[in-house]
C-alpha cells in the first residue's frame, strides 16, 4: 500500500494497529497517575524475582515507565527469558500513554521486525511521535527514514530538518549526517565551509567517521564524499539518551 505522509511539524497522527497504520492517539496522563520521566534501570544486569514481580505489578496497573522497563527486560533476557512479542505489547501500552522512550523503542521494533511484523510506516509514525516530543534518537532515526525514503517518499529537506533538531541536542551522528548533506547540497543549500565546520563539530562530539575523515585529510567533495550514518537501535533509558543495547 502507498506510504502514509507525515505532515510537516504537525502533532503525531493517530494510529490504530489495524492496517494501514496511523500511530495511536496519545491520551493525556491522569493527574493522579503521572508518567515517570527519569532514567530507567539498566536491564542488562538481570532482574531479581522480587524486582520482576514489582515491575509486573506496576506494569499491569498501567505505569508507563514500568511497562517500558519490563519490555526492555524481555528484550534483553534480563527477565529470565527473551520474549520480544511481550516486549512489543508492553512498549505499545507505554507508547500510547505518551512516553517518548517507549515510542522510540517501539519504532525500532517495527523497523527491525523484532516481536512484530516489520513495518516501516508504523516505525516512521512512532519515530515521529517521539521526535515531536524532543527525543533526539527518534529525531535522528526519523531523519534516516526520510533520507532513505523508507515508510514515506524520500525527502532530503525533511531529513535535514530532523538531523538538525537532533544535532542541536548534541548528537554526533546527526551532526555528521547534516555535514554530509550540507557538503553535497542535499535538502539544504550547498556550503562547503559550513560543512567542514559541521564535520569538525561532529568529530569534537565523538563521531568516529568524522574523526577519521578529518585526521586523514580527505576531501569532503566529489568521489570521496562521505555516506550517511544509519539508524540507531533500542535504548535502555525511558526518556534520556543512554547506551545502546
Amino acid at each position: 500500500e502507498p506510504p502514509v505522509p507525515v505532515p510537516d511539524a504537525a502533532p503525531a497522527p493517530k494510529v490504530s494497529e489495524a492496517s494501514p497504520p496511523p500511530a495511536p492517539a496519545l491520551p493525556a496522563t491522569r493527574a493522579n497517575d503521572p508518567v515517570a520521566t527519569g532514567t530507567s534501570a539498566s536491564p542488562q544486569a538481570g532482574l531479581q524475582q522480587g524486582e520482576r514481580k514489582q515491575l509486573e505489578q506496576s506494569a499491569d496497573a498501567g505505569d508507563a515507565k514500568a511497562q517500558h522497563d519490563l519490555a526492555l527486560a524481555y528484550l534483553t533476557g534480563a527477565a529470565g527469558t527473551q520474549n520480544p512479542e511481550r516486549a512489543a505489547e508492553l512498549l505499545r501500552e507505554a507508547a500510547i500513554q505518551g512516553l517518548p522512550g517507549a515510542q522510540y523503542n517501539l519504532a525500532v521494533l517495527y523497523e527491525t521486525g523484532q516481536g512484530v511484523r516489520q513495518d516501516d510506516v508504523r516505525a516512521l509514525l512512532w519515530y515521529h511521535s517521539a521526535a515531536e516530543q524532543g527525543h533526539p534518537n527518534a529525531q535522528y532515526n526519523l531523519g534516516v527514514m526520510y533520507a532513505e525514503g523508507r515508510g514515506i517518499p524520500l525527502n532530503f529537506g525533511e531529513a535535514a530538518r530532523w538531523y538538525q533538531a537532533a544535532a542541536k541536542q548534541g548528537m554526533a551522528r546527526a551532526l555528521y549526517n547534516l555535514a554530509v548533506m550540507t557538503d553535497e547540497g542535499l535538502g539544504v543549500v550547498q556550503d562547503k565551509k559550513k560543512a567542514l565546520e559541521l564535520f569538525s563539530a561532529a568529530a569534537e562530539a565523538g563521531d568516529q567517521r568524522a574523526i577519521e575523515m578529518l585526521s586523514g585529510g580527505d576531501e569532503t567533495s566529489g568521489e570521496n564524499s562521505s555516506t550517511l550514518n544509519g539508524a540507531d537501535g533500542v535504548q535502555t533509558a525511558a526518556d534520556a539518551p543512554a547506551a545502546m543495547v
